[in-house]
């Protein structure tokens, strides 16, 4: 009985190990609209247009910066980088 407990318990370390340390690659398909989405979003900051960036922006995300606070919350980002080059 100990020897089965025992194999099964390492049955299932392994199991979760190798779950856990598998990769997933991503295929182009995974993330296409990732690229407009975010050029949308880098364009709205350099803008500082509000209603442009919280289109691509979920509920948590709009309560976490509010329209008063945009510009206020990326102007460190933008002190220290400068804007984003369309396109690039």
């Amino acid at each position: 009985m100990k020897k089965v407990l025992f194999v099964l318990t390492v049955l299932l370390i392994v199991g979760v190990f190798l779950t856990g340390c598998s990769a997933k690659l991503l295929k182009e398909s995974d993330v296409s609209f990732a690229g407009p989405m975010v050029e949308n979003v880098l364009i709205a900051h350099n803008e500082g247009n509000y209603d442009m960036w919280a289109k691509d922006m979920s509920e948590e995300m709009l309560k976490a910066v509010p329209k008063d606070k945009f510009n206020e919350m990326f102007k460190t980002v933008t002190d220290k980088i400068g804007n984003y080059i369309p396109n690039s």
